[in-house]
């Protein structure tokens, strides 16, 4: 096994574990707000972030969504210390979901893609300027917006009309299976293409090098 593969296994492994300890982190925040304990929710969730965003920083892999779900925490405990448990049971689920789709659509209008961050953890450098590279993390971001948008949506019907765990939950929860699903198999369509890419990639690289051509010249 040679090096680059030995990294890229370790780079899976370990974003397969804080994909764990993120998931760990919003089943538990669920379960603390279902039970009313509002302020108890957030602690814990801030606590849980600020642990995944410092694990990144060490890295120099800091994520734009982890950071967001950090600062919506941040905000929940404010929210809740100001007006106690009266304004959260209402507009939580609208106001999660919305927080995660404004900055989603934000990087997706100012041309970085937050999908781009996890995409390049998996791909080598030579093609994370390519155009195919940028518009298949533009995709699957657009597809993420648009959930976290029509949960927001969704969200916000449910202080109308209530049914809060089959439109403010089930839904969204299959919206999410959907996110994940497609996240995982989109990119799948483009390794033929970014396989040609790298080669081209490194045979330009021989041919840049004048110490490798004087090697390969030799033999």
């Amino acid at each position: 096994m040679n090096t680059d593969t030995q990294i890229k296994q370790a780079t899976k492994s370990h974003a397969a574990f804080w994909a764990i300890v993120g998931l760990v982190m919003w089943v538990i925040y669920g379960q603390l707000c279902g039970a009313g304990r509002w302020l108890s929710a957030g602690l814990a969730g801030f606590a849980f972030a600020t642990v995944i965003v410092a694990a990144q920083y060490r890295r120099d892999a800091v994520k734009i969504m982890d950071c967001t779900s950090l600062g919506y925490f941040a905000l929940e405990i404010a929210l809740v210390l100001l007006t106690g448990d009266r304004l959260m049971p209402r507009i939580h689920l609208p106001f999660v979901w919305g927080v995660f789709a404004i900055v989603a659509w934000i990087t997706i209008a100012r041309r970085v893609p937050f999908a781009t961050q996890y995409s390049r953890e998996q791909a080598p450098p030579a093609i994370w300027e390519n155009s195919t590279f940028y518009r298949m993390n533009l995709n699957v971001s657009v597809v993420w917006a648009l959930i976290f948008t029509i949960s927001a949506l969704l969200g916000a019907i449910t202080i109308y009309v209530g049914r809060i765990l089959l439109i403010g939950i089930i839904i969204p929860t299959a919206g999410l299976a959907f996110g994940f699903l497609f996240s995982n198999r989109y990119p799948k369509r483009f390794a033929n293409q970014f396989a040609a890419e790298i080669a081209l990639a490194g045979a330009r690289g021989l041919n840049l090098d004048p110490t490798m051509q004087g090697a390969v010249g030799s033999q």
